[in-house]
């Protein structure tokens, strides 16, 4: 082999050093607790999809696909159906973002008109 005769040269025919397979360096942590659940994001994306369908609440009689597809996630984080606050989340997501309770009393005012 020939050698080069300055220190800082190295062999031409040598392999350059190893590098270490892992990284070394210190990660930074993550957070230990976040509030990000499947259930949140589900009801996120419904509620930007009505506000993108609809330009705010939904007027139509689409708000009864869009509740469907909500309920399972409202009642998983009110905890089941027997928690204490699961009817109430429901009805308080479905007056928000599906405007049913402006349904609700248009049905009421026809069906009070239709007994009249």
């Amino acid at each position: 082999m020939v050698m080069c005769r300055r220190p800082d040269c190295r062999d031409l025919f040598e392999a350059p050093p190893a590098r270490p397979s892992v990284d070394l360096r210190k990660r930074p942590r993550r957070k230990s607790r976040s509030n990000w659940t499947l259930n949140r994001q589900r009801l996120a994306e419904i509620g930007k999809l009505i506000q993108l369908r609809h330009r705010g609440a939904c007027d139509t009689d689409d708000g009864e696909a869009y509740l469907s597809a909500a309920i399972p996630a409202l009642v998983e984080l009110a905890g089941g159906f027997e928690a204490e606050g699961c009817e109430s989340r429901i009805h308080e997501w479905a007056r928000l973002g599906c405007g049913l309770d402006q349904h609700q009393k248009a049905m009421t005012a026809a069906s009070a008109r239709a007994e009249a």
